[in-house]
């Protein structure tokens, strides 16, 4: 993960944040969960819309699950919702997705979805431990629509 194990206080900011962001108008920033029955969340994911430039068209998104739960699929099922939306409802252009260079998991769900990894952005994200890189994946609508 690009971050250390959150506080409650911070859940509980992420949560009042992102009941906020559903909001705005326009809305640019999506974060579905995944629940079991029993209303226990199982996994986290988000698409944030770039605003501010008139000629940006993209989006980035990512996704976190519990760890008990991978390897079921519901992260490929995660990946495809945010696809979804960002082509199909939003018209968005071009998606893309940081991960760990470690994370292959990740890499797998992404490269089934029909993203392509980019590259690697060095020096990405400052852990406990120290700069993490970072390795880039991403699909364009034309690309998405053919994998349809």
């Amino acid at each position: 993960m690009s971050f250390e194990p959150r506080t409650r206080d911070h859940v509980e900011n992420t949560i009042a944040n992102v009941v906020e962001m559903a909001a705005h108008k326009p809305r640019t920033d999506y974060s579905p969960a995944a629940m079991h029955p029993g209303d226990e969340l199982v996994a986290f994911a988000r698409l944030a819309v770039d605003v501010g430039h008139p000629l940006k068209n993209s989006a980035q998104i990512g996704f976190a699950l519990r760890a008990d739960q991978w390897g079921r699929g519901l992260g490929a099922e995660m990946v495809g919702l945010l696809l979804r939306l960002g082509v199909e409802q939003l018209g968005v252009y071009r998606i893309w997705g940081a991960r760990s260079p470690h994370n292959t998991a990740s890499a797998r769900v992404m490269t089934k979805a029909g993203m392509v990894e980019e590259g690697v952005i060095r020096g990405h994200i400052k852990l406990a431990s120290g700069w993490r890189d970072s390795v880039v994946h991403s699909i364009l609508a034309p690309e998405w629509e053919q994998t349809r």
